[in-house]
C-alpha cells in the first residue's frame, strides 16, 4: 500500500486517438493533470474494453471522457465509439464522472441528460481564434470539478466493530507511538472503507505539531520496530486477500494537531462480500507527544498548562468490545497512576467499577495499564488519565 501521489485522486481518460484530435486532447488533459492522477488506455486495441479497460475504469475514482467530433451525420455529429463503450462501463461501476463534449456533438452515451457536462469549441482552445477569456472560464470548470469531487464524502458502507485494540506506547523521552488494532464485519458488498482519525493531546509539547498525513514519513512495517519522528502505517492482517489500497486524508478536516482520514480497503476478487470479517491496523508515531515529568504539566512547556496527563479514545461507533492500553517505558514514574473516565456530549458518564479497574503487568521494558471496557455505544469519549513524577 501506498499514500497517493501528492494526495492526488485517480482519474480514468477516456478519449480519441486520431492524431487530428491530438493537441485538443493533450490540452484538457494536461489540465486535470493539476488536479488528478491521470491514466488512460494508452492505444485503441480490438477486444480490449473487458480485458484491458474496465479494470482501469474501476481501479480509479473518478471517470473522464472526451468527446470529440468523429462522425458527421444528419442530426450531428458522434464521437469514437469506444467512447461511449468506457462510458457506459463507468456509469454501472457507479464512478465519479466529468465529460467534455465538443460543439455539434448530440449523442453523449449513457451520460444522464440532466447531467451538467462541460461543453467546449476548440478552435477557442488551440485554433487561429484562441480566445484567452474563454480557457479562463473552461479553466474555472475544471477546478471547481475537481473541487467538489475532494469535498464529496467517501461512501463508507456498512459495517460492525467486534474488536477494537487501542495501545499507547509512551518513552522516558516523551516520544509516543500509537497502535489500533480493529476487527470489523461487513454489512454490505459495498462496504469500502472507515474513517479513522488522530490528534495530539493538549498536554504535548509546544513545538509538537503534525505535519499532513501525506507529509508524513511512511514504512509498510511488515517487521515493527520502533520509529522515530512524525511516521504512518497501515495494513490488513487478515484475510490475505484484502488489502490497503489507499488513505483518503479529509482536508478540511485536517488541523495541526489532528488528522482525519479514511482507510480505503480492497479485495483481489473484486467486491468484498457481505459478512466479510477484516482485522486490519494503523499505526503512527510522533516526537516530544507526552509529558514524563510533573513540571512539564505547569511550568509552561506544554501546549497548555494542565493538572494531569491525558489519553483520549472516542468511539464513532457502536463497538462489540473496547480495550484501551497505555505502555509506560521502565523508569516512568508516578506520582499519581492512571484511571479511566467517560463522557457524552460533554457530560461525564459514571463508569462501572469492574470497567474502571485496570489490569498492570510490568515487563522488562513497559510497564503496561490495560482497561477492558467491554461493549460500548457510539459517540463515547475515554480518557486515561495520569500524573508523572
Amino acid at each position: 500500500m501506498e499514500l497517493q501521489k501528492n494526495n492526488k485522486k485517480g482519474i480514468f481518460v477516456s478519449y480519441s486517438f486520431s492524431e487530428e484530435d491530438e493537441k485538443i486532447i493533450k490540452w484538457f488533459v494536461d489540465e486535470l493533470k493539476k488536479y488528478f492522477e491521470c491514466e488512460d488506455a494508452e492505444s485503441p486495441e480490438a477486444n480490449s474494453l473487458i480485458k484491458k479497460i474496465i479494470p482501469k475504469i474501476s481501479a480509479n475514482s473518478i471517470f473522464c471522457a472526451i468527446l470529440t467530433k468523429k462522425y458527421e451525420t444528419d442530426k450531428g455529429c458522434i464521437s469514437s465509439p469506444w467512447i461511449y463503450s468506457e462510458i457506459g462501463s463507468a456509469v454501472a461501476l457507479d464512478k465519479d464522472y466529468l465529460i467534455f463534449v465538443e460543439n455539434n456533438i448530440m449523442d453523449f452515451g449513457m451520460t444522464p441528460r440532466d447531467y451538467n457536462y462541460v461543453p467546449f469549441d476548440r478552435s477557442k482552445i488551440i485554433g487561429k481564434d484562441k480566445d484567452g477569456g474563454y480557457l479562463k472560464k473552461l479553466r474555472n470548470s475544471i477546478k471547481e470539478y475537481a473541487e467538489s469531487i475532494y469535498k464529496k464524502p467517501i461512501f463508507q458502507g456498512y459495517h460492525k466493530i467486534i474488536n477494537n485494540i487501542s495501545k499507547l506506547t509512551i518513552y522516558n523521552n516523551g516520544h509516543a507511538i500509537e497502535e489500533i488494532t480493529v476487527t470489523i464485519k461487513t454489512l454490505s458488498d459495498k462496504f469500502k472503507c472507515r474513517k479513522q482519525g488522530f490528534w495530539l493531546e493538549k498536554c504535548s509539547f509546544k513545538d509538537t505539531n503534525l505535519k499532513p498525513l501525506k507529509s508524513l514519513n511512511y514504512t509498510d512495517a511488515v517487521d515493527k520496530k520502533r520509529f522515530f519522528d512524525e511516521t504512518f502505517y497501515a495494513r490488513v492482517l487478515s484475510p490475505d486477500n484484502i488489502f490497503v489500497d489507499k488513505v483518503e486524508v479529509i482536508n478540511d478536516e485536517t488541523t495541526d494537531d489532528k488528522i482525519n482520514f479514511f482507510i480505503c480497503f480492497k479485495s483481489r476478487e473484486g467486491n468484498i462480500p457481505e459478512g466479510t470479517t477484516i482485522k486490519y491496523g494503523w499505526e503512527w508515531s510522533s516526537d516530544n507527544v507526552f509529558p514524563f515529568k510533573k513540571e512539564q504539566l505547569k511550568n509552561g512547556t506544554l501546549k497548555e498548562n494542565v493538572d494531569c496527563a491525558t489519553y483520549t479514545w472516542e468511539t464513532l461507533n457502536d463497538y462489540d468490545n473496547l480495550e484501551i492500553v497505555v505502555n509506560f517505558e521502565r523508569g516512568y514514574n508516578f506520582e499519581e497512576e492512571p484511571s479511566i473516565e467517560m463522557y457524552h456530549e460533554g457530560g461525564s458518564i459514571p463508569l462501572r467499577n469492574d470497567r474502571k479497574k485496570y489490569s498492570k503487568e510490568n515487563t522488562i521494558n513497559y510497564t503496561q495499564y490495560k482497561f477492558e471496557l467491554g461493549e460500548v455505544k457510539a459517540n463515547r469519549k475515554f480518557i486515561v488519565k495520569w500524573i508523572p513524577q
